[in-house]
Protein backbone atom coordinates (compact mmCIF):
# COMPACT_ATOMS: atom_id res chain seq x y z
CA UNK A 1 0.00 0.00 0.00
CA UNK A 2 2.78 2.37 1.33
CA UNK A 3 4.59 1.86 -2.43
CA UNK A 4 1.75 2.27 -4.28
CA UNK A 5 1.04 5.65 -2.61
CA UNK A 6 4.77 6.55 -2.83
CA UNK A 7 4.41 5.90 -7.38
CA UNK A 8 1.34 7.83 -7.13
CA UNK A 9 2.79 11.07 -5.44
CA UNK A 10 6.04 10.54 -7.74
CA UNK A 11 3.97 10.15 -11.15
CA UNK A 12 1.67 13.97 -10.16
CA UNK A 13 4.54 16.38 -11.16
CA UNK A 14 4.77 14.23 -14.52
CA UNK A 15 1.14 14.62 -14.73
CA UNK A 16 0.62 18.39 -13.81
CA UNK A 17 4.04 18.98 -15.95
CA UNK A 18 1.42 17.88 -19.21
CA UNK A 19 -0.93 20.50 -18.77
CA UNK A 20 -0.66 24.08 -18.89
CA UNK A 21 -2.77 26.87 -19.23
CA UNK A 22 -1.96 29.03 -22.59
CA UNK A 23 -4.61 31.76 -22.42
CA UNK A 24 -8.19 33.24 -21.11
CA UNK A 25 -10.86 34.22 -23.12
CA UNK A 26 -14.66 34.19 -23.34
CA UNK A 27 -16.90 32.12 -24.58
CA UNK A 28 -18.81 32.72 -27.96
CA UNK A 29 -20.79 31.01 -30.29
CA UNK A 30 -19.46 28.98 -33.08
CA UNK A 31 -21.19 30.38 -35.73
CA UNK A 32 -20.46 34.10 -34.70
CA UNK A 33 -16.61 32.69 -34.08
CA UNK A 34 -16.59 31.20 -37.76
CA UNK A 35 -17.90 34.42 -39.60
CA UNK A 36 -15.53 36.79 -37.30
CA UNK A 37 -12.10 37.62 -37.77
CA UNK A 38 -9.94 38.02 -34.19
CA UNK A 39 -7.55 40.55 -33.30
CA UNK A 40 -4.80 39.27 -30.31
CA UNK A 41 -3.32 41.79 -28.42
CA UNK A 42 -0.26 41.54 -26.10
CA UNK A 43 -0.51 43.46 -22.63
CA UNK A 44 1.98 46.05 -22.32
CA UNK A 45 4.17 44.75 -19.82
CA UNK A 46 4.68 48.60 -18.70
CA UNK A 47 2.25 51.51 -18.51
CA UNK A 48 4.56 54.54 -19.54
CA UNK A 49 5.35 56.13 -22.02
CA UNK A 50 2.21 56.60 -24.00
CA UNK A 51 3.83 55.32 -26.82
CA UNK A 52 3.28 51.53 -25.61
CA UNK A 53 -0.38 52.21 -26.64
CA UNK A 54 0.11 52.83 -30.00
CA UNK A 55 -0.60 49.40 -31.34
CA UNK A 56 -1.09 47.36 -35.04
CA UNK A 57 -4.55 46.24 -35.57
CA UNK A 58 -4.82 43.88 -38.34
CA UNK A 59 -5.17 46.24 -41.24
CA UNK A 60 -5.64 49.13 -38.67
CA UNK A 61 -2.97 50.98 -36.61
CA UNK A 62 -3.33 53.30 -32.89
CA UNK A 63 -1.32 56.45 -33.26
CA UNK A 64 -0.84 59.45 -30.72
CA UNK A 65 -2.04 57.51 -27.90
CA UNK A 66 -2.01 60.01 -25.11
CA UNK A 67 -2.38 59.77 -21.02
CA UNK A 68 -3.03 61.52 -18.38
CA UNK A 69 -1.77 61.49 -14.32
CA UNK A 70 -4.08 60.36 -12.21
CA UNK A 71 -5.98 62.91 -10.17
CA UNK A 72 -7.39 61.66 -6.38
CA UNK A 73 -9.42 63.65 -3.71
CA UNK A 74 -9.60 62.23 -0.46
CA UNK A 75 -12.04 62.56 1.67
CA UNK A 76 -12.30 61.57 5.23
CA UNK A 77 -15.85 59.76 5.87
CA UNK A 78 -15.60 58.36 9.33
CA UNK A 79 -12.64 57.91 12.31
CA UNK A 80 -12.79 56.23 15.56
CA UNK A 81 -10.29 55.47 18.69
CA UNK A 82 -10.91 52.35 20.56
CA UNK A 83 -8.50 51.66 23.65
CA UNK A 84 -8.98 48.67 25.12
CA UNK A 85 -7.86 48.82 29.05
CA UNK A 86 -9.46 45.29 29.43
CA UNK A 87 -6.59 44.04 27.19
CA UNK A 88 -4.21 46.02 29.02
CA UNK A 89 -4.45 44.97 32.23
CA UNK A 90 -5.41 41.71 32.11
CA UNK A 91 -3.59 40.55 28.65
CA UNK A 92 -0.79 43.32 28.61
CA UNK A 93 -1.81 44.39 25.48
CA UNK A 94 -0.59 48.54 25.40
CA UNK A 95 -2.50 48.82 22.03
CA UNK A 96 -4.88 51.42 20.94
CA UNK A 97 -6.30 51.33 17.45
CA UNK A 98 -7.35 54.40 15.30
CA UNK A 99 -9.59 53.52 12.56
CA UNK A 100 -10.34 56.10 9.96
CA UNK A 101 -12.68 55.77 6.12
CA UNK A 102 -11.71 58.01 3.63
CA UNK A 103 -14.23 57.93 -0.12
CA UNK A 104 -10.87 58.69 -2.80
CA UNK A 105 -12.45 59.92 -5.91
CA UNK A 106 -10.17 59.39 -9.13
CA UNK A 107 -9.61 60.98 -12.46
CA UNK A 108 -7.73 60.20 -15.67
CA UNK A 109 -7.92 61.13 -19.08
CA UNK A 110 -6.83 59.06 -21.98
CA UNK A 111 -7.42 59.67 -26.25
CA UNK A 112 -5.67 58.16 -29.29
CA UNK A 113 -6.59 58.04 -33.10
CA UNK A 114 -7.21 55.19 -35.35
CA UNK A 115 -5.86 54.61 -38.73
CA UNK A 116 -6.28 52.80 -42.05
CA UNK A 117 -4.10 52.71 -44.85
CA UNK A 118 -2.20 55.71 -42.64
CA UNK A 119 -4.90 57.70 -42.71
CA UNK A 120 -6.80 58.97 -40.03
CA UNK A 121 -10.77 57.25 -39.85
CA UNK A 122 -11.46 58.28 -35.83
CA UNK A 123 -10.11 60.01 -32.42
CA UNK A 124 -11.22 59.01 -29.41
CA UNK A 125 -11.15 61.35 -26.27
CA UNK A 126 -11.92 59.32 -22.84
CA UNK A 127 -12.03 60.15 -19.19
CA UNK A 128 -12.54 57.42 -16.55
CA UNK A 129 -13.66 58.17 -13.06
CA UNK A 130 -14.07 56.07 -10.30
CA UNK A 131 -14.90 56.04 -6.62
CA UNK A 132 -13.61 53.71 -3.67
CA UNK A 133 -13.93 53.53 0.01
CA UNK A 134 -10.33 53.01 1.75
CA UNK A 135 -10.14 51.97 5.28
CA UNK A 136 -6.74 52.85 7.18
CA UNK A 137 -6.51 50.97 10.55
CA UNK A 138 -3.15 52.22 12.66
CA UNK A 139 -2.12 50.43 15.92
CA UNK A 140 -0.41 52.62 18.51
CA UNK A 141 1.42 51.69 21.93
CA UNK A 142 -0.37 53.26 24.53
CA UNK A 143 2.61 53.72 26.77
CA UNK A 144 4.79 55.63 24.20
CA UNK A 145 2.40 56.87 21.68
CA UNK A 146 4.45 55.48 18.86
CA UNK A 147 3.13 53.89 16.17
CA UNK A 148 3.30 49.84 15.87
CA UNK A 149 1.90 48.87 12.38
CA UNK A 150 -0.31 50.35 9.87
CA UNK A 151 -2.94 48.33 7.01
CA UNK A 152 -5.42 49.92 4.52
CA UNK A 153 -7.83 48.03 2.49
CA UNK A 154 -9.43 49.53 -0.78
CA UNK A 155 -13.04 48.63 -2.08
CA UNK A 156 -13.95 50.01 -5.08
CA UNK A 157 -17.70 51.43 -5.27
CA UNK A 158 -18.19 52.65 -8.57
CA UNK A 159 -16.32 53.52 -11.58
CA UNK A 160 -17.69 55.56 -15.22
CA UNK A 161 -16.22 55.86 -18.42
CA UNK A 162 -17.13 58.34 -20.92
CA UNK A 163 -15.55 58.42 -24.45
CA UNK A 164 -16.19 60.84 -27.45
CA UNK A 165 -15.62 59.39 -30.47
CA UNK A 166 -15.63 61.16 -33.87
CA UNK A 167 -15.91 58.91 -36.90
CA UNK A 168 -17.26 59.83 -40.45
CA UNK A 169 -17.56 63.25 -39.32
CA UNK A 170 -19.98 61.93 -37.27
CA UNK A 171 -19.68 61.94 -33.00
CA UNK A 172 -20.44 58.80 -30.95
CA UNK A 173 -20.76 58.31 -27.18
CA UNK A 174 -19.44 55.31 -25.24
CA UNK A 175 -20.25 54.94 -22.02
CA UNK A 176 -20.00 52.60 -19.13
CA UNK A 177 -21.20 52.36 -15.76
CA UNK A 178 -19.78 49.37 -12.98
CA UNK A 179 -20.82 49.29 -9.74
CA UNK A 180 -19.55 47.06 -7.13
CA UNK A 181 -20.78 43.58 -7.53
CA UNK A 182 -23.90 44.57 -10.38
CA UNK A 183 -23.87 43.49 -13.95
CA UNK A 184 -21.46 46.26 -15.67
CA UNK A 185 -23.66 48.83 -18.10
CA UNK A 186 -22.29 50.13 -21.53
CA UNK A 187 -23.81 52.15 -24.14
CA UNK A 188 -22.99 53.02 -27.71
CA UNK A 189 -24.63 55.26 -29.09
CA UNK A 190 -24.57 59.33 -31.73
CA UNK A 191 -27.89 60.62 -32.63
CA UNK A 192 -29.77 58.58 -34.59
CA UNK A 193 -28.17 55.02 -34.31
CA UNK A 194 -27.27 52.83 -31.57
CA UNK A 195 -25.29 49.21 -30.46
CA UNK A 196 -27.09 47.02 -28.06
CA UNK A 197 -24.09 46.02 -25.68
CA UNK A 198 -24.10 42.47 -23.15
CA UNK A 199 -21.74 42.02 -20.14
CA UNK A 200 -20.08 38.88 -20.00
CA UNK A 201 -19.89 37.13 -17.17
CA UNK A 202 -17.86 33.91 -18.06
CA UNK A 203 -14.23 33.16 -17.81
CA UNK A 204 -12.76 30.02 -20.30
CA UNK A 205 -9.28 29.23 -19.70
CA UNK A 206 -7.17 27.63 -22.46
CA UNK A 207 -5.46 24.32 -21.63
CA UNK A 208 -3.08 22.63 -23.38
CA UNK A 209 -3.09 19.10 -22.63
CA UNK A 210 -0.03 17.28 -25.29
CA UNK A 211 -1.40 18.42 -28.30
CA UNK A 212 -4.53 19.18 -27.40
CA UNK A 213 -6.19 22.32 -26.33
CA UNK A 214 -9.26 22.29 -24.06
CA UNK A 215 -11.54 25.00 -22.74
CA UNK A 216 -11.88 25.10 -19.31
CA UNK A 217 -15.14 27.29 -17.76
CA UNK A 218 -13.91 29.05 -14.55
CA UNK A 219 -16.00 30.05 -11.50
CA UNK A 220 -18.72 32.22 -12.16
CA UNK A 221 -17.29 34.31 -8.93
CA UNK A 222 -13.98 34.63 -10.84
CA UNK A 223 -15.41 35.84 -14.26
CA UNK A 224 -17.20 39.26 -13.37
CA UNK A 225 -17.80 41.49 -16.61
CA UNK A 226 -14.76 39.40 -18.59
CA UNK A 227 -15.60 40.58 -21.85
CA UNK A 228 -18.54 42.19 -23.97
CA UNK A 229 -20.87 41.43 -27.07
CA UNK A 230 -22.06 43.93 -29.44
CA UNK A 231 -25.49 43.53 -31.86
CA UNK A 232 -26.97 45.75 -33.97
CA UNK A 233 -30.64 45.20 -34.43
CA UNK A 234 -30.16 41.79 -32.44
CA UNK A 235 -27.04 40.39 -34.97
CA UNK A 236 -24.27 40.30 -32.99
CA UNK A 237 -20.95 42.26 -34.84
CA UNK A 238 -18.67 42.15 -32.44
CA UNK A 239 -16.86 41.28 -28.85
CA UNK A 240 -14.58 41.85 -26.58
CA UNK A 241 -12.30 39.87 -24.00
CA UNK A 242 -10.89 41.77 -21.29
CA UNK A 243 -9.31 38.77 -19.63
CA UNK A 244 -5.67 36.72 -20.95
CA UNK A 245 -4.43 38.41 -23.98
CA UNK A 246 -7.35 41.25 -25.17
CA UNK A 247 -9.58 39.98 -28.27
CA UNK A 248 -11.54 42.23 -30.68
CA UNK A 249 -13.93 40.39 -32.82
CA UNK A 250 -15.59 41.96 -36.07
CA UNK A 251 -17.91 40.46 -38.00
CA UNK A 252 -16.76 39.81 -41.57
CA UNK A 253 -19.36 40.58 -43.75
CA UNK A 254 -19.61 44.18 -42.01
CA UNK A 255 -18.94 47.44 -43.98
CA UNK A 256 -15.90 49.01 -43.40
CA UNK A 257 -16.69 52.02 -41.73
CA UNK A 258 -18.76 49.97 -39.37
CA UNK A 259 -15.74 47.98 -39.02
CA UNK A 260 -13.70 50.94 -37.95
CA UNK A 261 -16.04 52.27 -35.21
CA UNK A 262 -16.07 49.45 -33.87
CA UNK A 263 -12.45 48.66 -33.31
CA UNK A 264 -12.39 52.46 -32.41
CA UNK A 265 -14.78 51.34 -29.61
CA UNK A 266 -13.64 48.05 -28.38
CA UNK A 267 -9.86 49.42 -28.54
CA UNK A 268 -11.22 52.45 -26.00
CA UNK A 269 -12.30 50.14 -24.04
CA UNK A 270 -9.20 47.98 -24.00
CA UNK A 271 -6.80 50.90 -22.75
CA UNK A 272 -9.44 51.68 -20.49
CA UNK A 273 -8.91 48.19 -19.01
CA UNK A 274 -5.11 48.49 -18.45
CA UNK A 275 -5.07 52.26 -17.33
CA UNK A 276 -7.98 51.04 -14.79
CA UNK A 277 -8.21 47.24 -14.28
CA UNK A 278 -9.26 47.48 -10.69
CA UNK A 279 -13.12 48.80 -11.93
CA UNK A 280 -13.39 44.84 -12.44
Amino acid sequence: MTKNLLKIALSLPLLTSCVSTIDQTIPLSDEFQTSSTVIILDNPSFRIPDSVYNNDLGIYSVVNAETSWKSSQKNLVDRKKDISFINYILFDDALSFISAEYEVDDTQRFSFTLQQNNENVSTSKCEIFSQSLTKETEANDIEFSSPSSHSSHNTRLKTYLVCAITHNQKLWQLTLKSYQNQTTIVQVKSDDRSYQVEDISQNVSLVKKGDIIEQRHSAPWRSLSSGLEFFDNKEQVGALSFVGKPKIWLKNDLPDQTKQLLVSINYSLTMFNWLDSDWR
